[in-house]
């Protein structure tokens, strides 16, 4: 994922990890997204120890990275700012709320991780030091979505996807694009003409997910 792991702290409570991303060299447009994945993968690894369990709270934004510290051992690298403290507070929250294994995010990583996540928003919530009340989001597991359509169980909102949007792009115009607007009918005969391929005999027996996109 090309992440940094900044702190390991263990106490008689657990351990506690600060990890980053976004740190020079090791930067990309997708950095919230990896985040997210990696908290994913270390629920995942973790689920194969028995009695262990994480809960990982995410949170995007700027902050202060440097070194810090007087002189010596004293000094270490080290990221200081609100949106630190906002991760920390959500992951304390998850586990105050007695729940294992779950990953809440702020509004701007599900904004920055939108193209490559779900998420579904679950409640506001009161934190020390916040004069209002934040927003939590959970990131849908990515796999389970794979799963269900490998098997052919999607969910409506999953298999309509692709017919949400109501804009159609067509590059291949003279002006290099051309934009052309939908009506709920048109999206409505997308929909069946999807729906007739989907369960056609033809494809019954693939077990690779089919996705179709209908261009009008």
């Amino acid at each position: 994922m090309q992440g940094s792991l900044n702190k390991l702290l263990m106490d008689d409570k657990g351990s506690t990890l600060i990890c980053l991303w976004g740190l020079l060299p090791f930067a990309h447009d997708d950095d919230a997204s990896r985040a997210i994945l990696a908290g994913f993968n270390m629920i995942k690894a973790l689920n194969k120890i028995d009695n262990t369990y994480c809960n990982i709270g995410v949170a995007s934004g700027e902050v202060f990275s440097g070194v810090v510290g007087t002189s010596g051992s004293r000094k270490e690298f080290s990221v200081l700012g609100d949106v630190v403290n906002l991760a920390a507070r959500i992951m304390g929250t998850i586990k105050g709320q007695g729940l294992k294994n779950e990953i809440r995010c702020d509004l701007n990583t599900r904004m920055l991780a939108s193209n490559c996540f779900d998420f579904h928003y679950t409640s506001h919530y009161e934190l020390k030091g916040k004069s209002i009340s934040i927003p939590f989001y959970k990131p849908l597991n990515p796999w389970l979505k794979h799963s269900q359509a490998c098997h052919k169980i999607l969910p409506p909102d999953q298999f309509l996807q692709v017919h949400q949007n109501p804009l159609n792009f067509d590059r291949s115009t003279e002006q290099g694009l051309k934009i052309k607007t939908y009506g709920f009918e048109g999206h409505l005969r997308a929909c069946l003409d999807d729906i007739t391929r989907y369960y056609s005999q033809e494809n019954f027996d693939q077990s690779k997910p089919l996705v179709t996109v209908i261009k009008a």
